[in-house]
């Protein structure tokens, strides 16, 4: 899978890839380039997915298909999984570490 070069990825070489808990089955730069595996930290991941929730809400929605970038470049049905997945990362997250400070009523 290419990486584009406006990503904010950076590059986890392939000796330190079970270190970081990746492994063959993930995306990898080709060989020949530069080798080694995209990376984002995890946080970055789920600004991802909450920006592209906000983007896929309706009122939203018509204007980020029709500008036809990033996620919604794909097809209808790839942006549906994709908006999918990014519930369930927030669920995810919002569940297995969930933050605990309180939060006061205003």
């Amino acid at each position: 899978m290419p990486v584009p070069s406006s990503s904010r990825h950076f590059r986890v070489p392939e000796d330190r890839e079970s270190y970081y808990g990746l492994d063959p089955g993930h995306a990898q730069y080709l060989k020949s380039q530069v080798g080694g595996y995209p990376a984002l930290f995890e946080f970055e991941h789920h600004l991802h997915c909450v920006n592209l929730l906000r983007q896929s809400l309706h009122w939203n929605y018509d204007y980020y298909i029709a500008r036809c970038q990033g996620p919604f470049a794909n097809a209808p049905e790839i942006v549906e999984v994709h908006v999918n997945h990014g519930f369930d990362i927030v669920r995810q997250v919002i569940m297995c570490q969930p933050d605990t400070d309180l939060f006061g009523q205003y």
